[in-house]
């Protein structure tokens, strides 16, 4: 089996790339070995894996990230402020409506959503086939979902898993209760200061607001979050980031993964 480390195998794929080059190629999230982001250059590679190296990374307006772009899918870095599609008024600027205006000919469908003030890894189909396989692989709760959340106060265990029946009333209020739809959510404490706890947290089940009810019903709601419970804002924005995807490609049939870095203020808190 051929052995080689990262930055070896990438300038096998990019001959007239100085190694200045390939090193800011690796370090900017652009190379995919096997499906997944790698940024150490030492890596070592054998010849199963596969390696894929994306186009330089292009911003839309509110700094909307595109982090892949094809015939079936987009994948987004979103950033806090932006809705993930339109709201009913249409006054507030969404990442659907950018993709479109910015992709005429295209049809963009919604897959999933990250709340207006969450930021991360968001994707969406772009024809009626990618979607429908999409949905399905959500549904099957296929995709590996992982976010990183600042809460309040201590949690009693350090590693724990939630799960209940979520529903939403009236008010678009989405509690636990006797009946709804099943959420599951898996988290750890990853560090802890005085007053909050800080956790990477990932779904099973993806519901409406099922990180931040299952984190609030826990006692320990995510920072920035007054809908359900927190009075601290240290953020000054809710204290939730989408961190990782990975999910199968609608077109190729292949698992491939993006990452979305853990934002600075989160880090620093």
């Amino acid at each position: 089996m051929l052995l080689m480390n990262l930055l070896d195998a990438l300038a096998k794929e990019l001959p007239d790339s100085s190694k200045n080059t390939l090193r800011s190629v690796i370090q900017c999230g652009r190379v995919i070995v096997s499906g997944h982001v790698l940024k150490n250059i030492s890596t070592v590679l054998s010849s199963e894996d596969t390696l894929e190296v994306l186009p330089r990374a292009t911003y839309l307006e509110h700094n909307l990230k595109i982090l892949l772009s094809d015939q079936d899918v987009i994948v987004v870095d979103k950033p806090i402020g932006l809705l993930s599609v339109d709201d009913e008024k249409g006054l507030n600027p969404s990442v659907h409506a950018i993709l479109k205006r910015h992709n005429p000919t295209r049809r963009i469908f919604p897959v999933h959503r990250l709340d207006r003030d969450t930021s991360g890894v968001l994707v969406f189909a772009c024809n009626e086939e990618a979607k429908e396989k999409l949905k399905e692989q959500f549904a099957a709760h296929g995709p590996k979902r992982v976010y990183y959340a600042v809460v309040e106060g201590h949690l009693e265990k350090e590693k724990g898993t939630i799960q209940s029946f979520l529903s939403e009333d009236t008010n678009f209020f989405v509690r636990s209760g006797k009946h709804g739809k099943l959420a599951i959510t898996h988290y750890e404490v990853t560090r802890t200061t005085k007053k909050m706890s800080f956790l990477r947290v990932q779904l099973e089940t993806g519901r409406k607001n099922q990180i931040r009810v299952h984190l609030s019903e826990l006692g320990n709601p995510i920072v920035g979050d007054r809908k359900y419970g927190s009075i601290r804002n240290p953020l000054k924005r809710l204290g939730l980031h989408a961190h990782h995807l990975t999910f199968f490609h609608p077109g190729k049939g292949k698992e491939i993964s993006f990452t979305s870095p853990i934002p600075w203020d989160i880090i620093k808190t």
